[in-house]
């Protein structure tokens, strides 16, 4: 139960550093992680170097070394945000303020960013190509097989990471690390792990986080009833169709899809794709599906701040109450913020800035 005054808390190692106790803990001025949806996690921290014990070596902090950060706090718990490597260092010093010593880096979907690569593959499946970068990447696969065969897949002149993304929208897949591994695969199916009330006293009787800030936003522009993916097999030349509606798309607990909503007023909310090469019916049903679900997802979203937590991240469901009945219900996270400064007072603290996604109302 997240009500009351909290003392945040965190454990950090940088290398063989461990700043989790004192007195390098002391030394920890801020602690940011930025999770996102389509691209690489990121971390930053900056540290209290005014005897020039970082800047000097006496503590030595690299590039390459592995950073593990956990932030909560003392009264409940701390759960892992990020497992990254350091990219980057910048001591600074500013005439009338403390020496600050600061460390940045990413997590390990940064590797996928390294150089541009023009390349080309026959007879073979995306999860073999994403095997294939892992292993490229020293990352451990954890792959679905996607079952469908492609003649032929062109890498041109695009870095592993926007061209795995690439791959991954047209089958609905998720890319992202977990540890040392590569993960490609369809989204699994994962409960609310957290609850945010905006209700105080709420969250006193049934327990949650406490909502400092929640806005959302729904638009129908561009939102369609139906996709039709049109192609043709160059074999037979035959026409390849599929199509996708929004029946096929979970409402989240909401009444009506934004496919729904989108065609008041407007019958004809059909949109026509010709110009994506598939080679089956089945490929072609697969990117329907995986148009239709993007577009839906920019339907309502939200960007709110809470009560520092762990859980909230890139991909995790959370349960958004006390925002009135239209709103509130399940949500996907797409961007989580945790911010930890040392200090008291306003300014200080640990909390999370997040966004969030739903297909329904």
């Amino acid at each position: 139960i997240m009500s009351g005054i909290y003392t945040p808390d965190f454990k950090l190692t940088i290398g063989s550093v461990d700043f989790s106790e004192a007195p390098l803990r002391n030394r920890v001025n801020e602690i940011t992680v930025e999770t996102l949806s389509d691209g690489a996690s990121s971390f930053k921290i900056v540290l209290d170097d005014s005897d020039d014990r970082f800047s000097a070596g006496d503590t030595a902090l690299q590039e390459g070394m592995v950073c593990v950060v956990q932030m909560g706090f003392v009264e409940t718990e701390v759960a892992q945000v990020i497992k990254g490597y350091v990219t980057g260092v910048k001591p600074k010093r500013s005439e009338f303020s403390r020496k600050m010593f600061t460390v940045t880096g990413f997590d390990g979907l940064s590797k996928l960013t390294r150089g541009r690569r023009r390349r080309s593959w026959e007879n073979i499946k995306d999860s073999d190509i994403a095997t294939q970068i892992a292993q490229e990447c020293s990352l451990q696969p954890d792959i679905q097989d996607s079952g469908i065969v492609h003649p032929y897949v062109v890498q041109n002149n695009e870095n592993n990471l926007n061209f795995l993304f690439e791959r991954a929208r047209r089958i609905g897949y998720e890319v992202k690390v977990e540890g040392e591994k590569l993960v490609f695969r369809k989204p699994r199916e994962v409960k609310a792990d957290v609850t945010l009330r905006w209700d105080g006293t709420n969250v006193r009787k049934k327990g949650g986080v406490l909502l400092q800030r929640m806005d959302f936003n729904t638009s129908t522009m561009n939102m369609p009833k139906k996709v039709v993916v049109r192609s043709y097999d160059p074999k037979s030349g035959k026409p390849i169709i599929a199509s996708a509606s929004t029946e096929d798309n979970d409402k989240m607990g909401g009444k009506k899809t934004a496919g729904d909503l989108a065609e008041i007023g407007n019958p004809d909310t059909t949109i026509q794709i010709s110009d994506q090469p598939v080679v089956s019916e089945e490929e072609a049903e697969r990117l329907a599906k995986s148009i239709l679900s993007q577009r839906a997802a920019e339907f309502l979203t939200g960007t709110g701040k809470c009560m520092g937590n762990g859980k909230i991240k890139c991909g995790a469901k959370v349960n958004i109450e006390d925002v009135g009945q239209e709103m509130q219900g399940e949500y996907y996270v797409t961007s989580a913020k945790h911010v930890l400064r040392a200090g008291h007072g306003q300014g200080y603290g640990y909390w999370t800035e997040f966004s969030v996604s739903r297909t329904g109302r």
